[in-house]
Parts: structure tokens; sequence; C-alpha cells
């Protein structure tokens, strides 16, 4: 699973804002949330998101890594 299929850019977007230890719950507008990332819906069939109600995002950034290419291939 790589990086893209575990956090979608709704979420990246607002993780970017928030600092460590942080929680925070945040509404996004349905439209922002086709226009940033259209394969959503298609991502969290039934239920998880309605096109017509705007989506409600939970989050809780525990903790925070750096990642660092040492051989820089």
């Amino acid at each position: 699973m790589t990086n893209e299929e575990i956090v979608t850019p709704v979420i990246r977007k607002i993780l970017n804002s928030m600092k460590k230890t942080e929680n925070t719950s945040s509404v996004v507008q349905a439209s922002y949330v086709d226009k940033i990332d259209p394969t959503f819906a298609e991502r969290y069939p039934g239920k998880a998101f309605d096109k017509e109600r705007p989506l409600l995002v939970d989050l809780n950034l525990r903790d925070l890594s750096k990642i660092e290419d040492l051989y820089r291939d």
C-alpha cells in the first residue's frame, strides 16, 4: 500500500496545517472534496461519503517521523 492510498489529498491538506499532538475536527464541503480528490467517493463506497452533505473529519496527530534517504539513490 502506498502513501497516496492511505492518506487522501483531502486528509493530507488538513494534516499539513496540524502540529504534533494536535486534535482537530474539520468540516469539508462536498464540492471541495470532489475538486481536490475526485476518487474519494470510490475509495470509500457506501455511506462513508455523501456528495450531498459536507464531510466531517476528526484527526489526532500523535507523532511525526522524519525519513531521510542517506544514500540518495
